[in-house]
């Protein structure tokens, strides 16, 4: 989930992708819950994330995961929420 405060924003986006790419890991997802958007990035042959899906309504089936599909306009509602808490 994106972070709130411009730094960690920030990091979240630019730093963290960095530290996932370098141990491999295939996915990165990014929930922006300001945004409403879902962004996935898939790790290419040169180590660099690549944008895999842009979301922020309908009905998605995230990349690497054949079978999940994520309603995604009814939830940012619910998702709202627990971030309040």
């Amino acid at each position: 989930m994106i972070s709130e405060t411009p730094r960690d924003a920030r990091r979240d986006r630019v730093e963290k992708p960095d530290d996932y790419a370098r141990f491999g890991v295939r996915w990165y997802w990014m929930v922006d819950p300001v945004e409403r958007t879902l962004e996935v990035f898939e790790l290419g042959t040169d180590g660099r994330y690549v944008r895999a899906l842009a979301a922020a309504d309908g009905d998605v089936t995230p990349p690497g995961c054949d079978g999940l599909v994520m309603p995604l306009g009814g939830r940012w509602s619910e998702i709202e929420r627990l971030v309040e808490e």
